[in-house]
């Protein structure tokens, strides 16, 4: 494995309204022993992290300082390289660019109050949902790298041995390949480097090459009963603290860098045939979805009305990508939706002319009809 370095990005996150009783699963099934593991293995650097605010502030609410406290050594010791990014989980490109901004200064200054900063200048995109508009802001803010769907190019321009740039700002991409391996298959560590033993480097020639692997971490042991014991731990033992798997910031340092215009607009859940339709967003922003869409001009009347002192945190939270998540393909309770909704009418009818109201009473009651 001398000649292949692997970054790996585990995504932990669960939207403001989650309920306690879950969160409580979650927790024990998933966070407490992964990040227990990571600062008492003694095996050094683990993975990189995006932790959204939300998640953090449910853990602080709820007392799960023990989880808190391992999170914090885990950074500032440097076992886990964290990103920056947007506290309440919205999809970045759908909303106002002063919105997104408020997003990520919201996750930095609140995490900083905990005592939490990031170790490193990547950016995660929620639910990698990734625009090219959006770069311009997060190189304003200090990010300059961030990891997204290998669906932005052709299969046959995935790179192994130099890093996609776009004016500057660095993107890797994460392997679908790969990744589904974990999350999907569920294949434990030993079957994982077989495969790459076999596979992988007939693709690269073995040359010195790097792998991209992202999932929610919530895939190991809860989603996934005993995929932390069978996958994660033992990649971390054998693999971890820089012989395979390595910090996106040094894999920066490492390859070479290549200029490509042709990235496309995705998320991590955007297949070819979306592209092909030009549908980048399809489980939040459909245009075949037109609940979706009626839900986001409720939003837009609201968010308008941002900068209003009590308004700012509804506009927060009611962007949470949740809320079009629960009405999307494949997927269906409205009730999650409706929680967003009503944060939205509830600003405009405050602050909204009365065309506004009367345009939001009639979006809100066709999105009601849909819990009925």
């Amino acid at each position: 494995m001398k000649d292949l370095r692997m970054g790996v990005l585990l995504h932990f996150f669960q939207p403001y309204w989650q309920f306690p009783h879950v969160l409580q699963k979650i927790v024990e099934q998933c966070y407490r022993p992964i990040f227990h593991f990571v600062r008492n293995s003694g095996c050094g650097f683990a993975f990189t992290a995006n932790i959204n605010y939300s998640l953090l502030e449910l853990l602080k609410k709820h007392g799960y300082d023990d989880v808190l406290d391992d999170i914090k050594y885990c950074v500032e010791n440097d076992l886990i390289e964290l990103v920056g990014t947007a506290a309440y989980h919205p999809i970045i490109p759908l909303i106002p660019i002063k919105s997104a901004g408020m997003q990520i200064t919201e996750d930095f200054c609140k995490k900083k109050m905990m005592g939490l900063e990031a170790n490193s200048k990547g950016f995660f995109f929620p639910e990698m949902a990734f625009s090219k508009r959006s770069l311009h802001l997060l190189n304003k803010l200090g990010f300059n790298w961030t990891v997204i769907e290998d669906v932005a190019v052709f299969p046959d321009k995935i790179p192994f041995d130099h890093i996609f740039s776009y004016h500057g700002y660095s993107v890797f991409l994460r392997s679908s390949h790969w990744s589904k391996y974990v999350w999907d298959n569920h294949i434990n560590f030993w079957e994982f480097s077989e495969k790459i033993e076999n596979e992988f480097f007939g693709w690269t020639g073995g040359k010195p090459s790097y792998l991209v692997i992202a999932m929610d971490a919530e895939t190991f042991g809860h989603h996934v009963p005993g995929l932390s014991e069978s996958f994660l731990f033992p990649l971390i033992q054998n693999w971890g603290g820089g012989k395979v798997v390595s910090r996106f910031e040094e894999l920066l340092k490492l390859f070479p860098h290549r200029e490509n215009s042709e990235i496309r607009d995705c998320s991590w859940s955007t297949s070819y045939d979306d592209l092909y339709r030009n549908d980048p967003f399809p489980l939040w922003k459909s245009k075949y979805n037109g609940h979706q869409l009626i839900l986001w001009d409720l939003m837009y009347m609201a968010l308008k009305y941002w900068d209003r002192q009590d308004a700012i945190h509804p506009c927060l939270k009611m962007v949470n990508s949740c809320h079009w998540w629960w009405i999307s393909r494949g997927f269906w309770n409205p009730h999650f939706m409706l929680i967003g909704a009503k944060k939205a009418i509830a600003v405009i009818e405050k602050y909204g002319t009365a065309d506004e109201k009367k345009k939001a009473r009639w979006h809100f009651e066709v999105l009601e009809e849909l819990c009925h």
